[in-house]
């Protein structure tokens, strides 16, 4: 299948979410379509665990799992630790978190 590198897509934004957006544009002095842009950039730059968090996917009887495993991230990257990826935590497409040992 052909992806074309340009698409246009068509989003809705909506009341105070557009004014947010169009003040933080105008603040910056960039366009709405580069400020998306910029955001999904970023987004689609994060790991599996994060995005998956950021778009509400994560079960609520994992949460506590995955605040564990996101509070250790953060104590590793306040050490100098070098990150490395979740060893041997998956999530599953229902956005279900399993932890397989090596």
């Amino acid at each position: 299948m052909f992806v074309a590198e340009i698409e246009n897509l068509r989003i809705r934004v909506e009341g105070p979410l557009n004014k947010s957006l169009s003040d933080f544009s105008d603040r910056k002095k960039i366009s709405k379509q580069d400020t998306i842009n910029s955001l999904l950039t970023w987004f689609l730059d994060q790991d599996g665990l994060l995005q998956s968090l950021i778009v509400g996917q994560i079960e609520s009887s994992d949460s506590g799992q995955v605040a564990e495993i996101v509070l250790k991230r953060i104590a590793d990257d306040s050490r100098g630790k070098k990150r490395t990826p979740l060893r041997g935590t998956i999530i599953e497409k229902d956005g279900k978190v399993r932890h397989v040992e090596h």
